[in-house]
């Protein structure tokens, strides 16, 4: 095959060593959970127990589904393409690995392993598999190329980090393990650069994470050194390229902007942890990124909802960002203006177990006060087309937010030039409609279209064209000229 693997002896006991010091570096987090988060250890167990029942809550279906034993990996489900993408993203390992790594109770290790085998055997990775079109990447199923790197670096290398000391883990096992990374890497290496030659998406920076994280964590793949070169070279032109000179991810939307800021924070991370250089232009960019995170904030603690976001708190991660690489508070003392801190660490535990120094994330985070921000309340970005402005930076200040932008970056974005979100008082009173649904059906329909968000309909028609889920027509110039 073109692209397979045999690892003999000498690798694999190399690779176990390599496993160990990456494993041992975990143990922090594992007592950081015990210290802070006692009562997560239950929500732990109790979510291991429903993955263990083969049971997840899946897109499509409000009710957890069963995904079967083992699970049904190529099965579409619900109308919905997000069922079976995912699924094989392996989410709900990650409660089975934490269990795992908390209780060492072998079931869940050897539970997780005997579906790592039947994923492999499931889903066919061979000669034909590199010689299929492009757009096979990019269409329902589990080789599409943003599975291939969301699995590599999100829920696969939880493996190495929490589960490496498995007995479950024979050297059968870790030969199959292996040799799948080894191929997903081999197609990401392949398949990602031509479906993203302006490197101008989020998929890409995910598909390229999975790349750097296999290069780093196997290094006795013969690519490995080449993978990691390429990966950090395209996510330095993703950083230019997504990473605006004013702050703000280009998509336009807060929701993936703090996506794109918690991935864009992974090999800063990464690169402390495996002594690697990141250019200085990457971080000042990565920094100027946190200012939209803020901005983009309402007065009630909730992102404003543009395009395809919800009116969530994921900003919080960026402030955990500011303070695990650069030591800093300011970001995290804002927050605190505008949302409870015991609700900055519920959503923190998500993360925690990402960082290489917790216990200091953690006591910064507990030990820092509310400070309002120091910086104007007027924010325009001519790049993103976008303005918010605030009467102050208190909770009952006025706040307003308004985009026009066309034609898009991507479609994210929704068929809404000029419309705004108007929050006052600590109240939302003009929302943007948000994200209801990826699924293309007539609710998606409706809430991209023009006459869903709060602007000038003619005719009731909408701005431009809308053909389909992810897909409109022509569109025209459409921008902000400026804020005064």
């Amino acid at each position: 095959m073109k692209c397979d693997l045999v690892l003999s002896d000498e690798q694999i006991v190399e690779l176990r060593k390599h496993f160990d010091t990456i494993n041992s570096a975990k143990q922090s987090v594992i007592k950081c959970i015990s210290q802070y988060y006692p009562s997560w250890l239950t929500e732990i167990e109790e979510n291991a127990k429903t993955s263990f029942e083969d049971m997840a809550r899946l897109p499509g279906s409000p009710e957890l589904s069963f995904m079967g034993n083992p699970p049904s990996w190529l099965e579409r489900r619900y109308d919905d393409n997000e069922y079976l993408w995912q699924m094989n993203r392996m989410n709900h390992w990650i409660w089975l690995i934490y269990e795992w790594a908390i209780t060492k109770d072998e079931k869940y290790a050897e539970k997780v392993l005997e579906e790592l085998k039947s994923w492999t055997q499931s889903v066919t990775i061979d000669d034909e598999t590199f010689e299929k079109e492009l757009s096979y990447f990019s269409t329902c199923t589990p080789l599409r190329a943003l599975e291939l790197g969301i699995r590599l670096y999100k829920t696969w290398p939880l493996i190495v980090e929490y589960m490496s000391d498995s007995k479950a883990l024979s050297d059968d096992y870790l030969r199959l393990y292996a040799n799948s990374v080894y191929k997903q890497a081999c197609l990401i290496y392949k398949v990602s650069p031509q479906l993203w030659p302006k490197a101008n998406h989020n998929h890409y920076v995910m598909e390229l994470l999975g790349l750097l994280t296999t290069a780093l964590y196997f290094p006795v793949f013969e690519e490995s050194e080449t993978w990691r070169q390429f990966a950090i070279k395209e996510l330095e032109r993703c950083a230019k390229t997504q990473l605006t000179q004013d702050g703000g991810q280009i998509e336009g939307c807060p929701m993936y902007h703090d996506g794109c800021m918690f991935w864009f924070g992974i090999p800063l991370v990464f690169a402390k942890q495996f002594n690697f250089e990141i250019s200085q232009e990457y971080k000042d960019l990565f920094i100027k990124g946190l200012k939209y995170s803020l901005y983009s904030l309402r007065p009630t603690g909730e992102s404003v909802p543009v395009g395809d976001s919800h009116a969530g708190q994921r900003a919080v991660i960026t402030a955990l960002y500011q303070i695990a690489i650069f030591k800093e508070t300011s970001l995290l003392q804002a927050f605190l203006v505008y949302m409870p801190k015991a609700k900055i660490l519920e959503i923190a535990k998500e993360f925690i177990w990402r960082f290489d120094n917790p216990e200091f994330v953690l006591n910064e985070l507990i030990n820092a006060k509310p400070q309002l921000p120091k910086v104007s309340t007027v924010f325009y970005n001519s790049v993103l087309s976008q303005a918010m402005i605030r009467s102050n930076w208190t909770t009952d200040a006025l706040s307003f937010h308004m985009i026009c932008k066309s034609p898009v970056q991507n479609n994210h974005a929704h068929i809404d030039l000029n419309t705004f979100d108007f929050t006052a008082y600590n109240k939302v009173i003009i929302s943007d409609p948000g994200l209801f649904t990826y699924r293309e059906c007539p609710e998606r329909k409706y809430i991209k279209s023009t006459r869903a968000h709060s602007t000038i309909t003619v005719d009731d028609k909408n701005q431009f064209e809308y053909i389909k889920s992810f897909g409109y027509g022509p569109q025209k110039e459409g921008k902000l000229l400026g804020v005064k």
